[in-house]
C-alpha cells in the first residue's frame, strides 16, 4: 500500500469543501431578479411625470416610487394618487383625488367645496392666477354642483389653474388607480432636442443620444423628495 503524503490529504479535503462561489452568485442573482419582478408587479413600480398637473408637488422629469393599491383603499380625499388617463388610457397621469364617488363638488371663484364644505387647499398647492374667470363657458374657476359617479373619483391638479384634471376630461373609475405616489428616486430631465421613436431605426439614435447626454440629464437633485 503506497504512502500518500498528509499535505495532499488535506488539500483535498480543502477543495472539497471550497464554497461554490459561482452557484451561489447565480442562485443570488435569480433570486434577486424574482423578488424584483414580484415587487414591481405586486407592490410598487416607477413612473416617469411629464406634466406640470401637479407642480409644485411633481416636476416634469422626475422618476416616481408608486406603491401599488387596493383600488378601494384610497379613504382620504386629499391623498394623490397615479392613474390611467382616462383620455388616453395608453398614458398615465397624477392627481389628487378631492371626491369619490356620490360627492358632490363645487368651484365657486376658485375655492373647492365638497358636499357642501370648504375645502383648503392643500400646502404645495397653488393659484398661478389671482384673477377670476369670467368666461361663462370656462370651468376653470367655477364648477358644478357636480355629483361624482359611483365607483369613480374626482382628480383636480395641484397647478390649479393649468392643471388638466376631471374639469376637462371627466372623473376617474376607481379601477384605473395604479397606486399612491411616494416619493421622487431619480429625474431625466426634459430635453426638446431629444430625438423620438416614431419607427424601428430611430431607437438606435435615441440610445446614442441619451448616452451621450446622459449626465446632463440625469437630475438627482430632487432625489429622496416625498410626494403629500
Amino acid at each position: 500500500m503506497g504512502f500518500i503524503p498528509e499535505e495532499k490529504t488535506e488539500g483535498t479535503r480543502l477543495k472539497k469543501d471550497r464554497p461554490n462561489y459561482a452557484a451561489y452568485w447565480t442562485v443570488a442573482v435569480i433570486v434577486g431578479i424574482v423578488v424584483a419582478i414580484l415587487l414591481k408587479q405586486f407592490v410598487v413600480k416607477g413612473y416617469y411625470v411629464t406634466t406640470e398637473n401637479m407642480r409644485h408637488n411633481l416636476l416634469p422629469g422626475d422618476v416616481v416610487l408608486v406603491e401599488k393599491v387596493s383600488t378601494h383603499k384610497i379613504t382620504d380625499r386629499n391623498s394623490i394618487i397615479c392613474f390611467t388617463y382616462p383620455a388616453e388610457t395608453s398614458q398615465y397621469r397624477f392627481g389628487r383625488a378631492v371626491g369619490r364617488g356620490l360627492d358632490i363638488i363645487e368651484i365657486i371663484d376658485k375655492q373647492l367645496f365638497v358636499n357642501g364644505r370648504q375645502v383648503d387647499l392643500p400646502p404645495r398647492a397653488y393659484f398661478a392666477d389671482s384673477n377670476i374667470e369670467t368666461d361663462p363657458f370656462s370651468l376653470r374657476d367655477n364648477f358644478g354642483p357636480f355629483t361624482v359617479p359611483e365607483g369613480h373619483y374626482f382628480v383636480l391638479g395641484d397647478n390649479r389653474d393649468k392643471a388638466i384634471d376631471s374639469r376637462s376630461y371627466g372623473t376617474v373609475p376607481y379601477t384605473y388607480v395604479l397606486g399612491k405616489p411616494m416619493f421622487v428616486y431619480g429625474g431625466w430631465k426634459l430635453d426638446p432636442h431629444a430625438p423620438k421613436v416614431m419607427g424601428l431605426m430611430d431607437i438606435f439614435d435615441v440610445i446614442i443620444y441619451n448616452l451621450t447626454n446622459f449626465f446632463n440629464r440625469l437630475d438627482l437633485s430632487r432625489l429622496g423628495k416625498t410626494v403629500r
